[in-house]
């Protein structure tokens, strides 16, 4: 969920130490494309998953119960 489905991390194979190789020499040979993608996995991680967020959904969540008991 917070990696909106792998948008927002990089994968590698599990127990597959060629690909995580493959993977850390990506981030050391292209160190601004990581950066990129990690503002932009903040501002993802912020929008959807700050404080603010979880209070207005708390908020909708209340008024829709509130409509079911009453």
């Amino acid at each position: 969920e917070i990696s909106d489905n792998g948008k927002y991390v990089t994968l590698y194979k599990t127990k597959d130490e060629e690909d995580l190789l493959t993977q850390i020499m990506a981030f050391v040979n292209d160190k601004d494309e990581f950066r990129k993608k990690a503002m932009l996995a903040h501002e993802y991680a912020k929008t959807h998953f700050s404080i603010e967020k979880h209070i207005h959904c708390l908020g909708i969540l209340y008024r829709e119960i509130m409509n079911i008991n009453n």
